[in-house]
């Protein structure tokens, strides 16, 4: 079996996340309240560090070993920590498959439901639109960006996106001509980090191979920012700079806490914007918390919705997060793009031109060409979002509105000003088109009224278990309803909950992940939804309703996946059901 579609069966998995402590905790005590957690609750010995600077998570590796962790293991493990009053949440660090598999891999996850998966989107290529094809700025004007170059900026403001820099998580940056200026680059490479190599160099290395992808952060960094050259490729915001941070070598896999780490290493370095063109099928809270940081510090966080994926991949879909499908020149929807909640907006994605490489490292051969995905329309809204702090002046925005305020204008007008094609799908590709020149010349809104003062609290660094159940990242029985998009979200919800006996705050999250991973889990939930409906309806009818149907057993046998994968309890539970 090849490595992504063991990741798509088996996510291996690398150690453990666990938030512990309160916001203001200085990072020296987080750490040893968790190494004091670890040592009580889990066997063995364990290194820990936190996900980054201002980061509550923390990461758990056994020590001296990278060796993986037995899933169901991880899940067990999770379980003690979470029984500790000072932990919000504990979940395993997987690497799953990412935003962009290859089709069959996608297919054999969801097999044998492949209803689960467009017909058009399997295994069919890509033919280039003439409208693309003979026009290599159309992504520009598709979405009036020269219109928006044009536009005079605000007091204090700045043209093209100069002063603003984006964080780029992706698979590292190049010399490209389309991206690397000199004397003076704009590639900020010393602010750089390589999260897959743990070193300072964030340098792609180009290494070709099944399932790696070289040269794909410098093709969407070029999106983002290239240099305006008459007859190659431009950027969006053509005078913002960027932070390069390596992450993977390929988008077809996708880690959890290396994302995270690089959303707080961005933030540190002073990005004003994270542009990720990545994603996975797997809800990470560990995430959720790093992007939900991130937009409390005035950052603007957007991610692609996913390829091929029959619903909108993470972290797109966390609501603090924009979430970017893919469009073509023609005003339609690319046949390939991920659908359904989760997608704000819609922009160029389908024979965008970008910067190429062929070659490798030693002898590179830099071209041009065009590129599919929502890899592509995630950077054209991050060049946006460039495009619109630099025009009314971010450290004005932040004055008038405050971090969290910022974050939210930029969503509630860059959704106000999109263009709305003819016979638009709003509730699966978001509310429009992106237009650039709309969203610039949006009124800012009325500056937010100022909060009232707090209580004193006492010691900022204290944490109790009240503190948990503010925990904004905590997921909800509504979460399930995103794996099956064509049924009530609160039907759903209802069956979920029922599914873990109610006991949401312990097996939501594992739940969670058995519904983006395992096919046949996501039909058992959906044989109690159609269970619980047959319930009302004869209930109605004056019949004796016959209660939620046993049917589609679940295999817990040793040796199966779920054995495999499941914690102890959901386990047994699944088996208690099978047999009553």
């Amino acid at each position: 079996m090849k490595p992504a579609e063991r990741a798509a069966v088996d996510p291996p998995c690398h150690g453990l996340l666990m938030k512990v402590g309160g916001a203001a905790m200085p990072a020296s005590d987080r750490l040893a309240l968790a190494a004091r957690i670890v040592r009580e609750r889990l066997p063995g010995r364990w290194s820990l560090d936190l996900l980054g600077p201002g980061a509550t998570v923390v990461e758990i590796r056994r020590a001296g070993s990278a060796r993986r962790i037995r899933l169901s293991t991880a899940w067990n493990h999770c379980a003690r920590l979470r029984a500790a009053p000072e932990v919000a949440f504990a979940e395993p660090s997987l690497t799953t498959v990412g935003h962009d598999p290859d089709p069959r891999q996608v297919a054999h996850l969801f097999a044998p439901f492949e209803h689960a998966l467009a017909p058009e989107a399997r295994l069919t290529g890509d033919d280039p639109l003439p409208c693309a094809e003979h026009n290599r700025h159309w992504s520009l004007q598709l979405c009036r960006v020269p219109e928006a170059w044009a536009l005079e900026p605000a007091p204090g403001g700045r043209s093209r996106g100069a002063g603003i820099v984006v964080g780029h998580p992706d698979t590292g940056y190049t010399e490209h001509p389309e991206i690397w200026d000199t004397p003076h680059p704009r590639i900020r490479a010393a602010d750089g980090w390589d999260f897959a190599d743990d070193d300072a160099e964030a340098r792609d290395p180009l290494a070709g191979g099944f399932l790696r992808q070289p040269g794909h952060g410098t093709a969407t960094s070029s999106v983002i920012m290239s240099t305006v050259l008459a007859d190659e490729v431009t950027g969006v915001a053509p005078e913002a700079e960027l932070i390069p941070i390596r992450v993977t070598t390929s988008v077809v896999l996708f880690t959890f806490a290396r994302l995270a780490r690089a959303i707080h290493h961005a933030v540190d370095r002073g990005a004003h914007v994270v542009s990720i063109s990545l994603g996975g099928p797997v809800r990470s809270r560990a995430l959720d918390e790093a992007t939900a940081w991130a937009a409390s510090q005035g950052v603007i966080v957007l991610a692609a919705a996913g390829n091929i994926w029959p619903f909108v991949v993470f972290p797109a879909r966390l609501p603090q997060v924009i979430g970017v499908g893919a469009c073509n020149c023609a005003d339609g929807v690319w046949k390939k793009s991920a659908r359904g909640g989760g997608v704000d907006l819609s922009a160029p994605g389908e024979g965008v031109w970008r910067a190429g490489i062929e070659g490798s490292n030693a002898a590179p051969r830099f071209t041009t060409g065009m590129g599919y995905g929502t890899s592509f329309a995630v950077a054209t809204c991050a060049g946006a979002a460039a495009l619109w702090l630099a025009h009314h002046g971010r450290a004005r925005l932040l004055e008038r509105f405050g971090p969290e305020g910022l974050v939210h204008a930029f969503r509630t007008l860059l959704l106000e000003s999109c263009r709305v094609p003819d016979d638009w799908d709003s509730t699966r590709d978001g509310v429009g088109i992106l237009d650039a020149r709309a969203l610039l010349e949006a009124p800012l809104p009325p500056a937010p009224a100022p909060r009232a003062e707090s209580a004193p609290t006492g010691d900022p660094s204290a944490w109790s278990p009240q503190s948990t159940a503010g925990d904004r990242t905590a997921s909800t029985p509504s979460d399930a309803a995103g794996y099956l998009p064509d049924e009530p979200e609160a039907e759903v919800a209802a069956a979920a909950l029922e599914f873990v006996e109610g006991d949401w705050a312990e097996l939501g999250d594992e739940l969670l992940f058995h519904l983006a991973t395992h096919p046949a889990v996501r039909e058992r939930l959906r044989a109690r939804v159609a269970a619980r409906r047959r319930v009302v309806v004869e209930s109605t009818a004056g019949r004796e309703p016959t209660g939620p149907s046993s049917r589609s057993r679940l295999d817990t046998s040793a040796g199966s996946r779920l054995h495999r994968q499941a914690s102890t309890r959901l386990r047994a539970l699944i088996a208690q059901r099978n047999h009553p």
